[in-house]
């Protein structure tokens, strides 16, 4: 409810204007050319980590930079909607070696208070949208979203900030917790971590370790 009143008040405010090149040819904040330029990530984190983009590509930055202070939900689907093919290759891989019917998308929590401060949270907006162009592919397959199966139980400092790699680590850990709904996901369950950034993959093995039974991926916008 929050996310789409801030977006109408938003768009009243601000016309559509590419964010990288600032033309005013498109119909959302970012134009086909600056999208076709975005940077693919090629870099192998771990093999359970799928990231889109290279986040040192200063186009993808902005975009992420953009989100995080702004749900542009279209932003999302068009940059997501790209590079389909690479998404549901990957999805559709798992699905069939692990026999899957169920997929739940897990935005990666942030703390109450920053999401209090910010009204939303960037990870549930890019989980509407890959949720959005699975729907579309994996007929037979359910596919939901579940941003209350994992909580964030203690407020971190900005992993971003955080320059030495083993402080990273240090600073995520056990700060998420399970509700305990996990235990109610019917078998052949995929679940999907979803997120904007990973660095050293730290947040996100963290969240995945909340999940010893079940078969777990994730999936971020940038690395």
């Amino acid at each position: 409810m929050i996310t789409r009143l801030l977006e109408k008040i938003f768009t009243a405010l601000f016309p559509a204007q590419c964010i990288i090149c600032h033309s005013e040819e498109t119909s959302c904040n970012i134009c086909q050319n600056c999208i076709q330029q975005l940077t693919i990530n090629r870099d192998l984190q771990l093999p359970w980590i799928f990231s889109l983009y290279h986040y040192k590509d200063e186009r993808v930055h902005i975009c992420i930079h953009h989100l995080k202070n702004y749900p542009d939900e279209l932003l999302i689907h068009e940059i997501l909607s790209h590079k389909k093919l690479m998404i549901t290759g990957w999805i559709t891989g798992i699905i069939t070696y692990y026999q899957i019917k169920n997929i739940v998308l897990v935005p990666t929590p942030i703390h109450h208070s920053r999401f209090v401060d910010r009204g939303y949270n960037q990870s549930e907006i890019i989980a509407k949208g890959i949720r959005k162009i699975l729907e579309q592919t994996l007929l037979n397959i359910s596919i939901s979203i579940h941003s209350e199966i994992v909580r964030k139980n203690k407020k971190t400092e900005k992993q971003a900030l955080i320059m030495d790699r083993e402080k990273r680590f240090k600073n995520v850990v056990n700060i998420f917790t399970t509700t305990g709904r996990e235990a109610k996901l019917p078998a052949q369950t995929l679940i999907v971590i979803i997120d904007d950034v990973t660095t050293t993959g730290g947040t996100l093995q963290e969240i995945y370790n909340q999940f010893p039974y079940h078969h777990v991926v994730a999936f971020t916008l940038a690395h």
